[in-house]
């Protein structure tokens, strides 16, 4: 099992965090690995499906996303299940210090032959997850609403991030 587990620290509203976070159609923003997300059942919140195409290695293949937690501007977790791997991001929003504050829990279980490849399965997480870590806390430092003529200025503190 492959985890990851960061904080980003934004501008944000705890509503507008959780807005953008809990609409997976928004992966593709932020996160190199997705190549594309759209929904394709219900519109997000619970019960929500989103049909994600993410990069594993050179293939991309599609993962579909079942929001199976909504707790509005608090926490929602989205699950997908692939005959190579289960996956379970767990995103909750909070405000700390006057700040709000958006923690990515993400694990990834190997399945199939992908549990073969242990080691290197984790170590193809651990980069991918970095990466997403980077995208995330840049899309949040920028404004929430429309980017068109936004100064960029930067409301993020950092990431602070780590596998286990």
């Amino acid at each position: 099992m492959a985890h990851y587990r960061g904080t980003v620290t934004t501008d944000w509203t705890p509503e507008q965090a959780f807005t953008y976070m809990a609409d997976a159609r928004n992966f593709a923003e932020w996160d190199p690995g997705t190549e594309r997300s759209t929904l394709e059942q219900g519109t997000p919140g619970p019960g929500a499906v989103f049909a994600v195409q993410v990069h594993v290695g050179p293939p991309t293949i599609t993962l579909h996303y079942e929001t199976t937690r909504h707790e509005p501007n608090r926490r929602v977790t989205l699950r997908a299940t692939h005959p190579m791997m289960e996956l379970v991001d767990d995103i909750s929003v909070d405000v700390v210090d006057g700040r709000t504050t958006v923690t990515y829990d993400a694990t990834v279980t190997p399945r199939g032959v992908a549990k073969v490849l242990g080691p290197l399965f984790d170590r193809g997480f651990a980069k991918t997850a970095e990466k997403g870590a980077d995208g995330l806390r840049a899309r949040l430092a920028r404004p929430y609403a429309s980017d068109e003529g936004a100064d960029g200025a930067d409301g993020v503190d950092g990431v602070d991030g780590r596998q286990s």
